[in-house]
């Protein structure tokens, strides 16, 4: 499980540096301080010290730093936590769940909870705001067409025509509300990898025609709902 460790700390990492470093709703990085320096320090040792022996306290510890430094930055930029929130919260259950209970597996499932509750409640959001105009596909293609300026090539060809198609903007917005509110399955054994390839699915679409990428949801889909089961 090496490996897999190896890549649930990249994603901490990663997750560091964006709630330090390079926000994506900056246009440049956040100044540096002594307390980013200390943390950052402190972050990648305890991540190297989690990826080496296993430690679960040393990955909660990590975890928290990283929730912390999200939580700070989110008080001043407008709708951060909310984009980032989830991955760090899942990430944090996990280690959380590890560090009291000493069984990764049931650990995991501590994350997939997270996760699943997570796309349910984005799929009633969009029921309750977008209402009947998400449900239609109108507010997509006005997403879309005005990405499509924004684009060029290829990927501005396909957004303006899902902007350009209210079957195909109909679809893809139902679709989108029924795999999300369909969170439950990261829970199951048997559904949990279809749903994991099915949150992915949705991530590509989404990025192709609306140019919206949530890349570290998608990197904790991937983690956890493809995590291997337990031999019984």
């Amino acid at each position: 499980m090496r490996a897999w460790r190896t890549a649930l700390a990249l994603l901490l990492a990663t997750m560091w540096l964006g709630a330090h470093l390079q926000a994506p709703a900056l246009r440049s990085p956040l100044p540096l301080s002594g307390w980013t320096l200390a943390s950052g320090a402190a972050t990648f040792a305890l991540l190297a010290a989690y990826v080496a022996r296993g430690s679960a306290a040393a990955g909660l510890a990590a975890s928290l730093l990283v929730f912390a430094g999200q939580f700070a930055l989110s008080r001043s930029v407008e709708d951060y936590g909310k984009i980032e929130g989830m991955p760090a919260a899942a990430v944090l259950a996990y280690f959380l769940a590890a560090a009291l209970s000493g069984d990764r597996d049931k650990a995991a499932s501590a994350a997939r909870a997270v996760i699943g509750a997570a796309y349910t409640v984005a799929g009633l959001c969009k029921l309750i705001d977008g209402g009947p105009g998400w449900i239609n596909g109108y507010s997509l293609r006005v997403f879309a067409h005005a990405k499509s300026l924004e684009s060029s090539g290829a990927l501005s060809t396909l957004r303006l025509a899902l902007a350009s198609s209210p079957e195909a903007a109909w679809s893809a917005s139902l679709a989108t509300v029924l795999v999300e509110l369909s969170g439950a399955a990261m829970l199951s054994p048997r559904a949990r990898v279809p749903y994991a390839a099915a949150l992915l699915l949705m991530h590509a679409g989404m990025y192709l025609g609306l140019g919206i990428m949530f890349w570290t949801w998608a990197a904790t889909v991937a983690l956890f709902g493809f995590r291997p089961e337990p031999k019984r």
